[in-house]
């Protein structure tokens, strides 16, 4: 604005220095002339200004949009980072619990292993408390190897006794003929 009232004060001096003549009609041509350019100046510069504050608000746009974008990408790689890390902390409390878990197992096979000993020992104990008859069947295959006694028979015969053998005495049913596939 100043340029326009500096450009109308200078050609009203340019008017009263040069007087009324033809060359005052050509130098108010003139100055219509620059007036007009003037305000097409102001015009074109107006819109050129509301173009670049346009341009500029439409960036400022991009830039949030951008901006939240980035934001997002970047909550969504926290998120990421925090159940990596969860499953970090899970597979080392894993690898802590893994050998316990080992250690517990083989814990309790070796106990388990050795109650089974423990089982089979008391059972081969007990067999050999319970077979009272097995000195007897021993006793009377000798016997029979020797020839002196006939398990096919009925009667029995009986030797006489030696000093060195202990021998129970009880009343016992004839001894049948021994199964060979028994325990």
């Amino acid at each position: 604005m100043p340029d326009v009232r500096f450009a109308l004060s200078i050609s009203l001096l340019v008017v009263f220095f040069v007087g009324c003549d033809e060359q005052e009609t050509k130098l108010r041509a003139w100055q219509q002339q620059q007036v007009e350019l003037l305000q097409r100046q102001s015009q074109e510069n107006s819109a050129a200004a509301r173009a670049l504050v346009e341009a500029d608000a439409q960036s400022r746009r991009q830039f949030v949009a951008l901006e939240q974008a980035v934001q997002a990408e970047r909550r969504q790689w926290a998120d990421q980072y925090t159940a990596l890390e969860a499953d970090r902390k899970a597979l080392a409390a894993a690898r802590e619990r893994v050998p316990l878990l080992a250690t517990a197992f083989q814990g309790l096979a070796t106990l388990t292993l050795g109650i089974a000993a423990l089982w089979v020992c008391g059972r081969l104990l007990g067999r050999m408390s319970s077979d009272d008859d097995v000195g007897e069947l021993e006793e009377t295959l000798i016997l029979s190897l020797a020839g002196e006694t006939d398990l096919f028979t009925d009667e029995k015969v009986l030797l006489p006794r030696s000093p060195e053998v202990p021998v129970r005495e009880q009343a016992s049913p004839p001894i049948a003929a021994p199964a060979l596939g028994k325990d």
